[in-house]
């Protein structure tokens, strides 16, 4: 498989990063990656999780040396000195910090210490005695801290994933076996939380893109430490999977509870070594990327940009162990319809569409055509407006209204209030001056509990809603709204509209480019009907060819 413009990118990415790390051997920031911190000094801490940038510069020199404009020495030196300047901001309970100083994040540090682990396998030899034992002691540091305190935010798949290979890469190099018991105890509860459907929890919901991320790390966890029941989870997972890779080589989208349309192809094409849907789902989408169809490795901002890259660098290095069977065919590719209730995910299929509902997210509608893989429609549900405020029905729900009637989905969902919250000054001073004042992990973790539920929980209900029913024949798919409630509140609004894509929660990682060749417009409903008699329909189909008919009572 051929992927000239993808290694580009990956190598093009890897001197980006390289560039973020102060490499000024008189600065007494030398080795820090945080370049908002030390060159541009607009914020007051740096993020400790930008050092990640150390595992993919790493594998770039031991895989693919030359591939920068500097000797690979030099990028050997930039790597051990962002290694031991991680030691220098690690807090004395060995955590790290990322979103605000003295948070003591649980995710934060294992994902340090898994990708310093692994660039240390790199460059060890190149450490003087002084500076092998300060990251050594960072180390051990790090991985102590992650066997004493526990993430209660949230459950949250991919850190528990991320946190069980960082200590068993931690046992591994450093012989210490409660390591490795620790990373055991986390897996059996990891493994106890994943849906017979086969995802694994982010935030109280599935979302594929970040499940993607969940088995990269999980994938690494059997390769280094075997263990049947993970295999068979793994396996469970990939299945899971396979049925959001979209006919135009996207992947997840607005429909997953964190809204994400990322695909992180390391795990899946390690799993490939030995699974051929595993190795089918990774030409397709490693071919998507090739054709910039799918984010690649240079796409993403500096919060995902070395867990993207890091993900194409391992997917690259597996594809080649990879044989492909060409009897083994995605789901959208053999045309089959696949119910997941309990991730409130359904996906249909016809002899030309393909459609995936998100009735956990209030009936998000995402329509493809299958042979020519154009992304017909991509519905993320209704928004309100009046003024400034906004209410949705795209929330996401644990137990979502839904029922399938045959060839339809019908899902109802009520409006609740829209947060759109910003940083402000007087929030912003206040989350530092608490910071600093309450130091402890169990602090930290009801912040953020709080955080979460302000920012990606739906506000009040109001007494609106909608019931809609999707249904998808061999040459359309047609979308119907009955919206419905107190002719009131509908009074009060300038517009209600649906028929583009948007996100409703706070979620950094989501709102990337997705590649489409149509310009979606909003599809607004008649408030005279609302205010008058509290209710109105609007039908949408979508023919084959991307026409969109709408019809509004």
């Amino acid at each position: 498989m051929a992927t000239p413009r993808l290694q580009q990118s990956i190598d093009d990415a890897a001197l980006s990063l390289l560039n973020q790390i102060d490499r000024d051997p008189h600065s007494r920031l030398r080795g820090c990656c945080d370049r908002r911190f030390w060159a541009w000094k607009l914020v007051d801490f740096p993020d400790a999780t930008l050092q990640r940038a150390v595992q993919p510069l790493a594998f770039a020199v031991s895989h693919s040396p030359g591939c920068f404009p500097v000797p690979d020495a030099a990028v050997v030196d930039a790597v051990r000195n962002a290694l031991v300047f991680l030691g220098q901001i690690q807090h004395p309970d060995g955590s790290f910090d990322q979103a605000y100083p003295q948070e003591h994040s649980v995710a934060g540090t294992a994902f340090i210490l898994d990708s310093a682990i692994a660039a240390m396998s790199v460059v060890q030899h190149h450490c003087d005695d002084t500076s092998r034992a300060l990251i050594v002691q960072m180390f051990e540091r790090a991985a102590g801290f992650l066997c004493r305190q526990d993430e209660t935010h949230g459950a949250i798949g991919n850190h528990v994933a991320g946190s069980i290979l960082a200590l068993v890469r931690a046992e591994q190099l450093l012989k210490r076996a409660e390591y490795g018991t620790r990373a055991d105890a986390l897996l059996d509860v990891l493994l106890a939380s994943q849906a017979d459907e086969g995802w694994f929890p982010e935030y109280g919901g599935c979302d594929p893109g970040y499940m993607s991320l969940c088995v990269y790390y999980l994938a690494q966890v059997q390769r280094l430490r075997p263990r049947a029941q993970l295999a068979t989870a793994l396996e469970r997972a990939v299945v899971f999977l396979s049925h959001f890779v979209h006919p135009d080589g996207t992947f997840g989208g607005i429909y997953g509870s964190r809204r994400t349309a990322v695909y992180y192809p390391g795990g899946v094409a390690l799993l490939g070594e030995t699974q051929p849907l595993a190795a089918r789902m990774t030409r397709r989408m490693l071919d998507a990327a090739e054709a910039r169809r799918l984010m690649g490795p240079g796409h993403p901002d500096v919060g995902n940009a070395v867990p993207v890259l890091a993900n194409y660098q391992l997917a690259l290095d597996a594809a080649v162990r990879m044989t492909t069977d060409d009897a083994v065919r995605l789901p959208f590719e053999e045309g089959q319809s696949a119910d997941f209730p309990k991730a409130g995910l359904f996906v249909r299929a016809s002899a030309s569409m393909w459609a995936i509902v998100g009735a956990a997210n209030g009936g998000t509608v995402a329509v493809w055509h299958r042979a020519s893989g154009q992304r017909l429609h991509d519905d993320g549900g209704w928004t309100a407006a009046s003024g400034e405020h906004r209410w949705t029905t795209q929330v996401t729900s644990a137990e979502p209204n839904v029922r399938c009637e045959g060839s339809h989905v019908v899902v109802t969902a009520p409006f609740r209030v829209m947060s759109q919250r910003v940083p402000g000054v007087l929030p912003f001073v206040g989350l530092r001056l608490a910071s600093w004042a309450l130091q402890w992990p169990a602090i930290g973790e009801r912040v953020k509990a709080m955080m979460v539920r302000v920012l990606m929980t739906g506000g009040a209900t109001v007494d609106a809603r909608t019931e809609r029913t999707v249904v998808v024949s061999a040459d359309g798919v047609d979308v119907e709204d009955v919206l419905s409630g107190d002719a009131g509140f509908w009074r009060r609004l300038s517009r209600v509209t649906c028929g583009v894509p948007f996100n409703a929660i706070h979620m950094a990682s989501a709102g990337y480019v997705v590649p489409m060749t149509r310009t979606l417009e909003p599809v607004a409903a008649d408030l005279r009907p609302l205010a008058s008699a509290g209710r109105t329909t609007i039908r949408v189909r979508v023919t084959h060819d991307g026409t969109r008919i709408v019809s509004v009572e």
